[in-house]
């Protein structure tokens, strides 16, 4: 009986450690993201099958736009653009070896990059923010 009450004891302290963690986790804002886009279909809008494949998701209290698009005849092009109306802010991709950093950008001004490279490439996309008191 009392191992039983001693077990259920534990349980019910691990269940409230891991829903207080996971409430904490919850209120606070992320700072910064990636998407591997290696894989994602190289589309262009201009010639079928080939169609742009871009996101527009908002993360982190911004804006993230992303994705992947076919240059002619064999390269692929990847960009990140990243807007925040509080916080400075910064993007970046890589496709292959080959990187784009778009730098730190004020409040409310986009910050872009792209970057070009072979069709097999692997290919990402991030993005950044971060609170600066007094601003």
């Amino acid at each position: 009986m009392i191992k039983k009450r001693i077990l259920g004891a534990v349980i019910a302290l691990a269940v409230v450690a891991i829903s207080g963690q996971a409430m904490a986790d919850s209120n606070q804002a992320a700072t910064s993201g990636s998407v591997d886009l290696t894989n994602a279909p190289v589309l262009n809008a201009s010639v079928t099958p080939f169609a742009v494949t871009p996101a527009s998701v908002n993360t982190g209290g911004g804006t993230w736009d992303y994705g992947t698009s076919y240059v002619f005849p064999l390269s692929k092009k990847v960009y990140s653009n990243y807007n925040h109306p509080k916080y400075i802010h910064s993007s970046s991709c890589s496709i292959g070896t080959t990187e784009s950093h778009s730098g730190d950008q004020p409040v409310g001004l986009t910050a872009y990059s792209s970057a070009q490279g072979s069709i097999d490439d692997a290919t990402h996309a991030y993005w950044s923010a971060q609170y600066v008191p007094g601003i």
